[in-house]
């Protein structure tokens, strides 16, 4: 077997193994598909919070923050800002005047 018919035979097998992924995916989402209008609506419930959560913004920042020091830098800043904002919103609330 010469080095080109090899060659060959892999691409083949690798062009077999794809399309069998591609059907293992369709008959995944044929699957899903079918035992979802069949699920109970505790579990459709459960799966609609489940997908809120994941696509929260605050999920998706904790995702896409990859440093663990940048993401503490920010999480303090936050924090700070809060406690700056709660003191300046007591500090007004001391001084406002009502007029009738």
């Amino acid at each position: 077997m010469s080095a080109m018919a090899a060659t060959g035979a892999a691409l083949r097998l690798r062009l077999l193994f794809r399309m069998l992924r591609v059907g293992e995916l369709i008959a995944l989402a044929a699957l899903l598909s079918w035992s979802s209008s069949r699920a109970p609506s505790a579990a459709a419930a459960a799966l609609r919070v489940a997908g809120s959560l994941l696509f929260s913004p605050r999920f998706v920042f904790v995702l896409g923050t990859d440093d663990a020091e940048e993401f503490r830098r920010t999480v303090e800043a936050f924090i700070a800002k809060q406690t700056r904002f709660r003191r300046e919103e007591e500090s007004m609330a001391g001084t406002l005047v009502v007029v009738e």
